[in-house]
């Protein structure tokens, strides 16, 4: 694995991106970390190309790094997006680690009503296995992670989206939906079902990055016994649903963790991120 320099985070905006002051207190500050303000994507990776070792890779720029890259790892290959490119000794390498963020994530609470694992570290390598119904809502970059690793964890799984169209070409994606070898392709929904769909689910990722009006339609008691993952953690809306709530801040963490690892080679100090989190 090379050893990197200089790091950086891509996307538009970025601007107030946490991800500066984690990798600064994952390394104690030994590595220079930047804010790659760019409106244009070839702009954006031409200069990490010209300037950086590994870049953090955030909206709208997913799908354009994973296009761009010369060497993909499995994850984005079937997810289709990626948000970390390292450079290697056989060209530029993506990474979904948003994927890895989720299925740790799930792991910590490991207390769903079908659950068969048992967690003892946050830090795991997360091949368990959880067992019930996962509703996720928003098809987006982080939906298809959110979705790869709700199958992979062993939910079955239900699309809502906006778009409905968007949902139902995700869900037609072969590729996205194997799992050990079997298609586990996953029901669509349109937005109008989303209060029986939340009955349904013991476990729900909301990836839309503002409130719907669905969710107003929605009582407390329907939220009551199922785990939330909500994505965005600058301002969410799901915080006080009366669900088991997990803040997308847990996503950053455990994504940051899987990621920076990859950029250096080191094993960064999973404690120190957390710590420069505040939750």
């Amino acid at each position: 694995m090379l050893h990197s320099t200089r790091f950086g985070i891509i996307g538009s905006p970025v601007k107030g991106s946490m991800s500066p002051r984690l990798f600064t207190a994952a390394y104690s500050g030994r590595y220079p970390y930047d804010l790659i303000e760019e409106d244009d994507f070839e702009t954006a990776w031409a200069r990490f190309l010209a300037e950086y070792d590994g870049i953090n890779i955030t909206a709208p720029f997913k799908a354009l790094a994973a296009a761009a890259a010369d060497i993909r790892s499995d994850e984005v290959v079937r997810i289709g997006a990626a948000n970390l490119a390292v450079k290697t000794s056989g060209g530029v390498k993506v990474y979904n680690t948003d994927y890895e963020g989720v299925k740790r994530a799930l792991l910590e609470v490991g207390d769903f009503a079908t659950c068969r694992c048992h967690l003892s570290q946050a830090r795991v390598s997360a091949s368990l296995e959880m067992t019930g119904r996962a509703l996720i809502v928003g098809c987006g970059g982080a939906g298809r992670a959110a979705a790869a690793a709700a199958v992979d964890l062993g939910f079955e799984v239900t699309l809502a989206n906006r778009t409905p169209e968007r949902a139902l070409a995700m869900a037609s994606e072969t590729a996205l939906w194997k799992m050990r070898g079997k298609a586990v392709g996953p029901r669509v929904i349109g937005l109008g079902e989303l209060r029986k769909a939340v009955r349904e689910a013991d476990l729900v990722i909301y990836n839309i990055p503002s409130g719907i009006p669905e969710l107003e339609e929605i009582e407390r008691e329907d939220w009551e016994g199922r785990v939330v993952l909500e994505a965005n953690y600058k301002t969410p809306v799901l915080t006080d649903c009366g669900a088991k709530y997990i803040s997308g801040k847990r996503w950053l963490l455990h994504q940051a963790d899987a990621g920076y690892e990859l950029f250096t080679g080191e094993a960064p100090d999973f404690e120190a991120i957390k710590s420069a989190l505040p939750f």
